[in-house]
């Protein structure tokens, strides 16, 4: 008896042993995980990464083999990977992954995809050839009819049957519309999506009011148009002025003075019900009003971006000049609009954060920090903001048990920040390293993207003069 006891505990020892005996690629020791689904840190844990993904997740340090890459995270933050949810990506990945990829974003959503280049930069990121983020991507724009960009018009139902089954046959994520359907189209566009089970997205049509939206189950509203359209307790005399044209100024002071706060209330408990998700991309709209401000329009991140970019954000001066009443009204606009984001996330209502980059003035990477910094400037708290970059993304994807969270079995995709981002919104940005699907880049090889991206754009420069 004596002699199996011995034995028995010789073979527990040894199994022990061999269980704590942890084989990875990579392991962070002593870090702070930010929960980012509750809102809380997970103090001092120890976390392994093997083949791009999160192993394990422990309390003290455990035997390694030598081959194993150890991060000190003592006083670090780690958050998951950040998702921009409205960019426009694929035709200047070459320029714009850097950017990206150094501010910590790890995946985007295409609002205007060409699967044939989205497929190659996955397929090329798979094989180690490109680092690039995840995509999440549409394809060519659906629009009722003919508009001044070079989106897809369908004119009939039978059209949009067939262009919705191409691109669902080409792979695309979700189906994006447009502006200009009628109420006709627009519900055709939405039972054919329906049928084919892939979600549509996209701006918010004319002839559409917010409750007919959620009722056509449309995936997510950008840029929350029409949105205080919804709220006015006048809609139809800003109907009127929107058509008489040249009352642009009128008509965005006409929504703010006009708001009605049941209506809001009614829309945001609606909504929070539902299952449409809100991209505000305020810092676009703010941006947008803005093009006359020298703080915005000599802004330093312009060295990242090249010749042909900076061009087309250029608005002439006799055209500043002419719009000044309606910018004046804009900013009121989207302070308004912003003012009321904390009202919409405590409603329950499903906010993802998105900056439609390379729009005037939005910077691929940068911008969605700025875009977060203003959804805590209309009252959210952090931890409701870095939520919209973080889980809510995989929330929406239909991915929330592989991305969007700091868990085992999760994608190694994730920010090591220097300071708590709970704290202060704005410690997203004090960025210390990224892992992107597994792959450690340092603060020093970050800083090289970034100069890269910057000789890229001065070269572009030279290239065109």
């Amino acid at each position: 008896m004596r002699y199996f006891c011995v034995v028995f505990f010789v073979v527990f020892l040894i199994s022990g042993h061999a269980q704590e005996m942890l084989m990875a690629d990579i392991i962070i020791k002593n870090v702070n995980i930010v929960d980012v689904e509750l809102g809380g840190v997970i103090p001092n844990k120890y976390l392994a990464i093997e083949e791009g993904k999160i192993k394990l997740i422990y309390d003290h340090d455990l035997p390694t083999s030598d081959s194993v890459f150890v991060i000190d995270g003592s006083g670090k933050y780690l958050i998951p990977g950040l998702w921009d949810m409205h960019a426009h990506y694929h035709s200047n990945y070459k320029y714009t992954t850097n950017l990206l990829i150094a501010n910590g974003i790890m995946g985007l959503r295409e609002m205007w995809g060409k699967m044939d280049t989205i497929n190659y930069i996955r397929e090329q990121s798979k094989l180690g050839h490109i680092l690039a983020p995840d995509i999440y991507s549409s394809g060519n724009i659906i629009n009722g009819e003919r508009g001044w960009m070079k989106f897809k018009v369908v004119n009939n139902e039978e059209e949009a049957v067939n262009e919705i089954r191409r691109q669902a046959n080409e792979g695309v994520d979700f189906i994006k519309i447009y502006n200009r359907f009628t109420k006709d189209k627009y519900i055709a566009i939405s039972d054919i999506c329906a049928e084919l089970n892939i979600p549509f997205a996209g701006h918010m049509p004319n002839t559409i009011n917010y409750w007919e939206a959620i009722e056509a189950n449309q995936q997510s509203i950008e840029h929350q148009m029409r949105f205080l359209v919804s709220c006015s307790s006048n809609p139809d005399e800003y109907e009127k002025i929107i058509k008489e044209g040249d009352r642009e100024a009128e008509a965005l002071n006409f929504l703010v003075e006009h708001f009605d706060r049941k209506l809001f209330d009614s829309l945001a408990i609606s909504l929070a019900k539902s299952n449409t998700w809100l991209c505000p991309t305020n810092i676009y709209w703010k941006n947008f009003y803005n093009r006359d401000n020298p703080e915005f329009i000599n802004n330093l991140r312009l060295e990242y971006m090249p010749k042909n970019i900076q061009l087309f954000w250029g608005t002439p001066k006799e055209t500043l000049e002419a719009k000044k009443e309606e910018f004046e009204a804009g900013r009121n606009n989207i302070e308004f609009n912003i003012s009321l984001m904390k009202d919409l996330a405590d409603a329950g209502v499903k906010i993802i954060a998105g900056t439609d980059y390379p729009n005037p003035y939005c910077y691929p990477g940068f911008s969605l920090h700025d875009e977060l910094q203003l959804m805590v400037e209309g009252g959210m708290t952090s931890a409701q903001a870095i939520k919209t970059a973080t889980y809510n993304p995989a929330v929406f994807m239909g991915k929330k048990s592989e991305l969007g969270k700091v868990d085992e079995g999760y994608l190694a995709s994730l920010v090591l920040l220097d300071e708590n981002p709970l704290d202060d919104i704005r410690n997203t940005t004090k960025i210390r390293a990224v892992f992107i699907r597994g792959i450690y880049l340092d603060r020093s090889q970050l800083d090289e993207m970034l100069l890269y991206s910057k000789l890229f754009a001065q070269n572009s420069f030279k290239n065109k003069n």
